[in-house]
């Protein structure tokens, strides 16, 4: 408290020093405040400002000459055009914002200066606005603050005592860090239920330490008027509202009796202040100012899905209304009830029959056929009772239709409603939910990924760029630093001088305690941040030379040295500094140091420990439910055994390695493990304790020293670690704020309406709270917003909307940014692993070459002889075997030039053999290959070694090589390939037939089984021609064709069986026939869009693999920790009919005692780790995880009764896995997925030339490839009549387009009018105001007709419009739905608006993702059509039980795409599971396994099947499955739009978009009316002078025109494509025109010769710069003859 007291006091009393940094040192930035400063600044300013007009007013004029042949354009005062005529236009430095830390390169900040008025030190600020700036420190660092110089309050001054004395306290980081903990304090508090007496202490303290707070910094600041006041900071908003709300909360509950608003929770929104470090913090500065970066086009995609989903809600609405009330009641029998009060009783309602007591929906009229039907003695009526999901599941409303519809975009368990909707309405409205799915939820919320991730990419180049700047400032600061380490090192010099000549002893130690100054402010310095190795060199090796002193002599006697992963140790390096006195004694030691050393560097050893690593783990991963004694001692003994390895291991590293053990993290972590183990070991019947030995599985990741691969994808994961913790601090934040809010709204309307039976999730607490609001995050809305809804109302919203918006669809998507960014090419070169860390790769490399030269030792030996070893070796062979062979990094075989020379020579190599491989590429992707070329039939070992008589010469030979020769002719036809490709069709349409209704032994199974004769001939007939005609090799080498090899004779195998009766229980061959369904791919990979997709996916293969094995590895750890934790405790005592848990029952052997109860384990546990994965699976994929988690929350122990909420600790455990092995680990293969995806993608699309192309050049690139989207039309001719012609004006205004619009949106406001039994008054008002709409869409589109003409039918939506008003006049039709289309018309309007051009660019960037996603739909559809014909052969019989219901089944091929149509977006999938894994071990259910369907007369219901179902194989249909589907294709929707927005952003980037060429050609149509492409030279000026930014160029622009160098062909015209590319240069600048471009130019005009073909037609013979030229060379020539002429005439007067 005195040092504080006493800096206070020094505050006040400022001494002479700082007079001196006031007014004496000009040069410095870094100077106190003073009022001459301030008056003259303010001098300043107003000068600037009258500069600044005399320069706007300054009119420049410019003369043009030409230098050597070019035109250069100067002023009259001989200065370049390009030169800054007004250097004051100057801009904010964002490195001295308010918040940032003071940059290095100011220089050092004098200790007077901290919290302290200073000068303003941003030159810009300081020229245009009123300000100071204060410095204080953040974390030890100088942090920037910024205050108004003007009177605040009007009356404080900046240099009043007491606004200073305030302007201390509040940036004192104390001061921060005081209402940071106020602010924590106050949210425990409010999370703590309290009584209310003392909540009402606590709320009266916390606002008082809130309102003071607020006056300090508004009597220092000021409030509003100025700059950097109080209110213009946005977290002091923040603070001023939420203290307002209190403050009048507390006055109404006081001054209003029996009032209790509580609004105290807002308070949480304060954590939000805890943000206010970003600026401090990088790593949190990069993620939250990604989120605010990314909040405007974000914002812009939710308005974008709000309009789509309120178009799909009203259509809806128009649909649906009423058919969810839709339940079967029994026929009306008993006349002593009315029959309204007889439909009405839920006693005569049909419900479930598997006992679940609630009532079935059903199909009414027309469409019973197709949905749901009603047993007998029942029928099916609307508008019974209340709506599913107690009422808030339908869409009589356009509200709840808007929740559905979102809940559907959102996939939150949107296959209830899918269900619901087809039980109800048909099956057939599928169609309907595929373009709803992929309009909502596979398109438009993947959308917000690019939005979010190239917001963090940008956010990431800008903090590498201000990362680069910082490390050339701290080299430059470094070099001062050497320079003062010398200054001193000679001072230090001298003062041993004077030692030695035995000066005064006074002044030795005078000089002895100089040291550096330390007044100056200097940030830490690290190892990563010098750009020269051998400056952080040399200090260590001063610091040695400090530290060892005369131990200096015996290193240089020869001490024993040893060699450890590229380095040489000495004993410096091991020993600890008293050792090294030890003299000869220590010498030993160290020689016994360097044997373990060799021991414990020895390659064999470390894959000796890698082995006992594995071993270990596998050994933990046998442990399952009810094993035998002998696996539980194998287990035990195992871990002794491998414990001691592991003991040992680390005795021998700590001998050989001594100190520096303990320098590495890794060997920390090994004692750990082994400390933990030996706790386990003396404590083992601690059942808590157990689970200490799941942390040796960590153990694992030392298994990244030996795998290359596994290293580097553990690299690039602790890459993204930071970035990923300051998200999770993020999102935690966010849902601490909501869950207080959510607990101080609801928690009384929990305990009013559910009393004691509260549910699993609530808001009773604010630990439960945050649980619900997790589940929420992760995607599961439903359940707990229909529990909240029933207990609070629709105030519920305010808390599960913004979780889901900002939580699931932002913060997600954030992680998924962060994952990509790390595999970005460029940060993936720091993971590359040098030579001589991949000593294993090269161990087995060695014994790879054994097992060659062996081999072709017995080989040759056995042929020939052994004259194979002696191969010559070509100069460039053995160049690039020495480059290969030679170890870079170690000096003693290469001195640094050589390397060098090497290092440049294998970079040539490098890219040359990549511009190869990009032209074979090419070649691939643009060549054809030539018809009937006869390649070799046998591999040529063949020929020379058997076919001794296969040559030209041999007649027999002849002949068979012109049979061959048609033989390919005929496989090449293609009416052969339309042959083959009609065969799959049929043969696969053949398979849908193989339903539940074909009978065995029927007329259409025999029918089916001819065609099956057939068309597995014509398949032996295509393979044999195949084989003959392509060749053995060829065929064979071919992976189609292997693929139909393996198909043929799957097929032949097949019908052999069939035919021969022998096959009736090989069903699985029958399935294995369905792989003939993949053979249209072969035809699809002709096309170049699918193609590409599927050649990326193949070869995305291996990099998915490697990634997938070490996130694998996560997984396993999880696994077996869980089933450590829940192995056999999933068992519960349930009712053998109904399922029902029996809670009175405690123990196993109770239950069995009891009749009619049955002991069972629920399907899916941790009884071992297969299991535990495919829990962990459904974890990770958020289906059924919360049945899991809630048996895992109720465990007790093992054969005992689970207790409801026994264990809650076990939430620990899945947010953990929930965490990193769902949202991080599954988002990791994700990312890879995309990422590979797109970077090979581009690899079979780009141009050999693209990547040598420079940044500008590529930008140019990819702005001209957007022309070909636009070129130029006929205009329409304005009609001379005066009527006439003020119809097309009005037809063609944009004012007109636009009124139609707000009608059309009137129009479908009305629409969300309507609900579910309207009053008849209310449908009538609304049919007169349809009407209404119908007169003007009816006389917008008379007005058209006579206005355009013929041209009102050349759009599509004029065709449209007229007949969608045909329709509504002769009321056809409903026209209610057709009209809602119309409000797409919106997208057009929207390019009026030039505040839509962030919406624009979204809708851009749909429609050109639309073919490709159109291919990627073709591809589900195919994985779809396959897995439905072998759900129809495994599981036909199964009975409809659980997830299998009348709709969604695989009894047909129609139901089987509507069940995997649902299960591809991961809905459902674990319910589907329990249903095909039906045994007689369940309860309440009785099945039969050998049930055969097809074998019942024709007359049996299908729906009664009553087969069992297989546990294992459902597994492996389900999973691989949802793998292929849900992970990996749909993911591929998101790298599309990423691609595609992508190259949008950089488009807009580059300042030219699509918006741009359409303003050209809409301008050009002015221009050229019929559309030739070509324009008079004459009309140039006009038509660029008309123009928008960034083409346009206003006059006089004659100078830009002759710059821009626009080809003139012999008519003076000049071609469209030729102003574009010449304005397109001009507007981005700077674009070098090398061989590489010209040949892109090349390249473009063949791209646009569909577009523009009679450009090449017209050759040119001038250029508008040549006319320049000419012009000018011929006004100069003109010049000269006239000065000739009038001197002539002077002398001749003379």
């Amino acid at each position: 408290m005195t040092s504080c007291f006493k800096k206070i006091k020094e505050f006040f009393s400022p001494k002479k020093e700082a007079t001196c940094l006031e007014e004496d040192e000009e040069g410095e930035v870094f100077r106190l405040l003073s009022p001459n400063l301030l008056a003259r600044f303010e001098e300043m300013r107003t000068e600037r400002q009258k500069r600044i007009k005399q320069n706007e007013s300054k009119e420049i004029v410019m003369r043009e000459k030409i230098v050597d042949g070019e035109i250069i354009y100067e002023t009259e005062s001989g200065e370049n055009e390009d030169d800054d005529l007004y250097e004051d236009f100057d801009d904010t430095d964002p490195q001295l914002s308010e918040g940032s830390q003071v940059p290095i390169r100011l220089g050092l900040i004098p200790r007077k200066i901290f919290q302290r008025p200073a000068i303003e030190i941003d030159p810009y600020i300081n020229k245009t606005e009123q300000s100071f700036v204060v410095i204080s420190k953040r974390f030890t660092k100088p942090v920037i603050s910024r205050f108004s110089s003007t009177n605040s309050l009007f009356f404080l001054s900046p240099f009043n005592k007491f606004r200073r004395f305030l302007i201390w306290i509040i940036t004192w980081q104390f001061f921060d860090w005081f209402m940071i903990l106020t602010i924590l304090v106050n949210l425990i508090i409010l999370a703590i239920p309290l009584e209310t007496s003392q909540a009402s202490i606590t709320e009266y303290v916390f606002n008082s330490i809130y309102t003071i707070e607020a006056i300090l910094k508004i009597l220092a600041r000021g409030f509003f008027l100025n700059p950097y006041t109080y209110i213009r900071d946005p977290w002091n908003i923040l603070d001023f509202g939420i203290l307002i709300i209190s403050w009048v909360t507390i006055i109404v509950n006081a001054a209003v009796v029996g009032s209790s608003v509580n609004l105290s929770a807002l308070r949480a929104f304060r954590v939000l202040r805890v943000l206010k470090t970003v600026n401090i913090i990088t790593g949190l500065k990069i993620v939250v100012s990604s989120m605010l970066r990314a909040l405007p086009m974000f914002l812009q995609v939710i308005g974008l899905m709000g309009l789509l989903c309120a178009i799909f809600a009203l259509f809806n609405l128009q649909a649906y209304q009423g058919t969810f009330s839709q339940k079967c009641v029994k026929t009306y029998s008993d006349n002593s009830l009315s029959y309204s009060d007889w439909i009405r009783n839920e006693a005569n309602w049909y419900f479930d029959p598997s006992g679940s007591n609630t009532w079935l929906p059903c199909a009414n009229g027309s469409v019973s056929n197709e949905g749901r039907t009603c047993p007998s003695g029942y029928t099916c009526l609307r508008g019974i009772g209340q709506n599913p999901r107690y009422g808030t599941k339908h869409f009589d409303n356009f509200g709840f239709s808007m929740m559905l519809t979102f809940q559907i975009f959102t996939l939150d368990y949107w296959d209830d409603v899918y269900q619901t909707v087809l039980d109800t309405s048909g099956i057939w409205n599928m169609v309907y939910f595929i373009v709803l799915i992929f309009a909502g939820a596979f398109y438009l919320i993947n959308l917000t990924f690019p939005v979010v991730a190239i917001a963090y990419y940008t956010e990431v180049k800008i903090a590498a760029m201000k990362q680069d700047e910082a490390e050339k400032e701290l080299v430059f600061d470094f070099k001062m630093l050497k320079a003062k380490m010398a200054e001193r090192q000679k001072e230090l010099e001298e003062l041993e001088k004077k030692k030695k000549s035995s000066e005064k002893k006074s002044c030795v130690e005078e000089s002895d305690e100089e040291e550096v100054p330390t007044e100056g402010f200097w940030p830490r310095l690290t190892d990563g941040q010098f750009k020269d190795d051998s400056d952080v060199a040399k200090i260590a090796d001063i610091q040695l030379s400090e530290n060892l002193g005369g131990f200096n002599s015996i290193i240089e006697e020869g001490l024993p040295t040893a060699h450890f992963h590229g380095r040489d140790l000495v004993a410096d390096d091991r020993s600890c500094y008293p050792c090294l006195k030890l003299g000869p004694v220590h010498l030993k030691y160290i020689k016994v140091q360097n044997f373990f050393l060799k021991i414990v560097e020895n390659i064999y050893f470390e894959l000796f420990i890698a082995f006992c690593i594995i071993f270990n783990t596998i050994v933990m991963a046998i442990q399952y439910d009810g094993q035998p004694q002998s696996i539980d001692d194998l287990q035990n003994i195992t871990n002794y055994v491998v414990f001691g390895i592991f003991v040992i291991e680390a005795i021998l590293k700590i001998i050989a390695l001594g100190r520096l053990y303990f320098l590495d993290g890794g060997n920390w972590f090994d004692l750990i493990i082994i400390v933990l183990s030996i706790v386990d070991f003396a404590v083992p019947n601690i059942s808590g304790l157990s689970v200490f030995r799941t942390f040796r599985l960590l153990r694992i990741f030392k298994l990244a020293k030996t795998w290359k691969t596994m290293s580097k994808i553990l690299r690039i994961i602790a890459s993204t670690l930071p970035s990923l913790f300051f998200i999770i601090i993020v999102l935690t934040i966010l849902i601490f704020i909501f869950a207080v809010l959510g607990n101080g709204l609801f928690e009384d309307s929990y305990r009013n309406y559910y009393g004691s039976s509260t549910p699993y999730w609530n808001f009773l607490d604010v630990p439960h709270a945050i649980l619900m609001l997790f589940r929420t995050f992760n995607g599961e809305r439903i359940q707990p917003e229909t529990e909240c809804w029933l207990a609070a109302g629709p105030l519920c919203i305010i808390v599960f909307y913004p979780i889901t918006i900002f939580g699931n669809l932002m913060i997600l998507n954030m992680v998924l940014a962060v994952l990509l960014a790390a595999f970005d090419p460029e940060n993936l070169k720091k993971f590359e692993k040098n030579d001589k860390d991949q000593r294993i790769e090269r161990e087995i490399e060695r014994f790879k070459n054994l097992f060659k030269k062996l081999f072709s030792c017995c080989f040759c030996a056995c042929c020939e002889s052994l004259s194979c070893f002696k191969k010559k070796v070509s100069p460039e062979t053995d160049l690039e075997t020495s480059l290969d062979s030679t170890d870079i990094g170690q000096d003693s075989f290469l001195n640094k030039e050589k390397a060098k020379i090497i290092e440049e020579e294998r970079h040539r190599k490098e890219m040359l053999k990549k511009k190869e491989n990009m032209k074979k590429i090419q070649e691939k992707n643009t060549t054809k290959k030539p018809k009937n070329v006869l390649e070799r039939c046998f591999p040529i070992f063949f020929y020379t070694k058997v076919f001794k008589c296969a040559n030209d010469e041999n007649k027999a030979y002849q002949v068979w090589k012109k049979i061959r020769k048609i033989t390919l002719f005929i496989i090449e036809n293609p009416i052969f390939e339309i042959i083959i490709m009609v065969t799959i069709f049929l043969s696969s349409l053949a398979l849908c037939f193989e339903d539940v209704n074909l009978k065995t032994g029927s007329q259409e199974a025999e029918i089916i089984k001819i065609f099956d004769y057939i068309f597995t001939g014509i398949f032996i007939i295509e393979m044999i021609l195949k084989i003959f005609g392509l060749g053995i090799k060829k065929y064979f080498t071919d992976p189609w064709c292997l693929l139909d090899f393996f198909i043929v004779i799957v097929s032949i195998v097949s019908v052999g069986l069939t035919a021969s009766n022998s096959g009736t229980n090989l069903s699985f061959l029958r399935a294995l026939r369905t792989l003939r369904a993949i053979r249209p791919l072969k035809a699809i990979s002709r096309l170049n869009g699918i193609k590409t997709i599927i050649y990326s996916l193949f070869y995305s293969v291996p990099s998915i693999i490697n990634v997938l094995i070490v996130c694998m590895i996560f997984w396993l750890i999880f696994s077996i920790i869980g089933v450590t934790l829940f192995k056999g405790r999933f068992y519960k005592c349930v009712d053998s009919s109904t399922g029902a848990k029996l809670t009175n029952i405690k123990t196993k052997e109770q239950c069995l005692a009891t009749s009619g109860a049955l002991w069972y384990n629920s399907k899916i546990n941790f009884d071992n780790v297969a299991i535990g994965f495919l829990a962990l699976f459904q974890v990770a994929t958020f289906q059924g995880w919360i049945e899991i988690m809630q048996d895992s929350v109720d465990i007790t122990d093992v054969g005992q009764q689970p207790i409801e909420r026994n264990s809650e600790w076990v939430y620990i455990f899945y947010i953990a896995f929930i965490l990193i092995g769902a949202q991080f680990i599954l988002r990791l293969i994700i990312a890879v997925i995309i990422d590979n995806f797109n970077h090979l993608k581009k690899q079979f699309q780009v141009g050999v030339i693209d990547i040598f192309l420079t940044q500008n050049q590529l930008k140019y690139l990819q702005t001209m490839n957007q022309i070909g989207i636009a070129y130029p039309n006929k205009s329409m001719k304005r009609p001379k009549n005066k009527v006439m012609s003020f119809v097309y004006d009005m037809a063609t205004s944009p004012k007109f387009e636009i009124s139609i619009t707000i009608v059309i949106v009137l129009n479908m406001l009305v629409v969300g009018f309507r609900y579910y039994q309207n009053p008849l008054i209310q449908i009538n008002s609304i049919n007169v105001v349809n009407t209404i709409f119908v007169t003007i869409y009816g006389l917008e589109t008379i007005f058209k007709i006579v206005g355009l003409r013929l041209h009102f039918f050349r759009d599509l939506w004029n065709i449209f419009d007229l007949i969608i008003n045909i329709l509504s006049i002769l009321f056809m039709i409903p026209p209610n739905l057709l009209r809602l289309i119309r409000i797409f018309r919106i997208g057009s309007a929207l390019r009026h608006y030039k505040f839509a051009t962030g919406i624009r660019k979204l809708l851009n960037t749909l429609i050109i993702s639309l073919p490709a996603s159109f291919n990627i739909g073709i591809l589900l559809a195919l994985i779809m059509f396959i897995y439905s014909i072998i759900g129809m052969n495994f599981f036909l019989n199964i009975k409809l039980i659980n997830g299998l219901t009348e709709t969604q089944n695989f009894q047909t091929f129609g139901k089987s795409m509507i069940t995997l149509f649902r299960i591809s977006t991961g809905a459902g999938w674990n319910e589907l599971l329990i249903g095909l894994s039906t045994s007689n071990s369940d309860p309440g259910t009785t099945c039969q396994t050998d049930f055969d369907v097809q074998s019942m007369s024709s007359t049996f219901n299908p729906n009664n099947v009553n087969g069992c179902g297989d546990f294992g194989l459902a597994i492996a249909f389900l999973v691989t499955f949802v793998i292929l589907t849900r992970v990996i294709l749909l993911n591929l929707f998101i790298a599309v739009l990423l691609e595609n927005y992508e190259l949008a952003n950089s488009l807009e980037e580059n300042g030219i978009t699509q918006d741009d060429f359409e303003m050209f050609f809409r301008i050009w149509k002015n221009y050229d009316p019929y559309a030739t492409q070509f324009l008079k030279s004459s009309d140039l000026s006009n038509f660029i002078a008309e123009l928008e930014r960034p083409f346009g160029v206003q006059k006089p622009n004659e100078k830009a025109i002759a710059l821009l160098n626009l080809p003139i062909t012999k008519d003076d015209l000049v071609h469209c494509l030729d102003v574009l590319h010449g304005l397109a240069k001009y507007a981005l600048s700077d674009v070098e025109e090398d061989d590489e471009f010209y040949d892109m130019q090349t390249r473009l005009d063949l791209q646009f010769l569909k577009h523009f073909p009679i450009r090449k037609d017209h050759v040119p013979v001038n250029s508008t710069m040549q006319r320049k030229k000419q012009d000018l060379a011929a006004r100069k020539i003109q010049k000269a003859i006239k000065n000739y002429v009038i001197s002539k005439r002077i002398k001749a007067k003379k």
